[in-house]
């Protein structure tokens, strides 16, 4: 049976310890709602608790068995942009690449190309849109007078704003999903600087399918 990708992205907002987690992820490469686990921080009181010890977790299982295959869901604390996310997973199978472009809600998008080539499509499809947008703003503008004329010019510019903005190259990407790594692949990204975590199953798994990524949105002020 031929194999297809569904992805379900959930918004949410889950605030704790500084932590959001904005959106959830189901990766199910093949028709079934089998549940395998979960990645990413636990929403409350105890997040960075989590993520200490699913740091210790990967360094100790990558002590024991470095050259062991396994998959992880990297959560960055800043937004990165495309070309250093590229030169980071040089030679690893990136699947997935959770992202915010400018005046757009987080989205995940499943990697069937590399994700140059990935990113600059969406960012073409999205610049399409506000392109379509802006039109429709410049002629409700022409009619509009006192408050309304305000909020048109407002949204206008933002959406211009946002068109500069919309780029393959962009400071956009929060998250990735690896698989057919090895830990100490993974363990190494874990040491850099851009990275808060790499969540990794336990018992480790080469893949991802089945399970539900909730990586963590960097705050917009970081």
């Amino acid at each position: 049976m031929k194999k297809t990708s569904h992805l379900r992205l959930q918004a949410f907002a889950a605030v704790a310890v500084g932590l959001v987690a904005a959106s959830m992820l189901s990766l199910d490469r093949e028709d079934t709602t089998r549940i395998a686990g979960r990645l990413g921080p636990t929403p409350g009181p105890n997040s960075m608790g989590h993520v200490q010890a699913k740091q210790s977790y990967l360094q100790r299982i990558a002590r024991a068995d470095p050259e062991k295959v396994g998959a992880g869901l990297v959560s960055f604390d800043r937004f990165v942009a495309t070309p250093d996310v590229t030169r980071m997973v040089t030679g690893l199978k990136t699947t997935v690449v959770f992202v915010v472009f400018p005046e757009s809600e987080p989205e995940a998008i499943a990697l069937s190309k590399p994700l140059t080539e990935t990113m600059t499509t969406r960012a073409k499809e999205l610049a399409d849109v506000v392109r379509a947008e802006i039109v429709s703003l410049e002629a409700q503008l022409r009619d509009a007078q006192g408050a309304e004329r305000e909020t048109l010019a407002d949204s206008l510019e933002r959406r211009r704003q946002a068109l500069d903005g919309l780029n393959a190259d962009c400071s956009c990407i929060y998250a990735i999903g690896l698989e057919e790594a090895t830990l100490a692949q993974l363990a190494a990204l874990q040491g850099r600087d851009e990275v808060l975590l790499v969540d990794v199953p336990s018992p480790v798994t080469t893949s991802l399918d089945g399970w539900h990524l909730t990586p963590i949105l960097p705050s917009q002020a970081s």
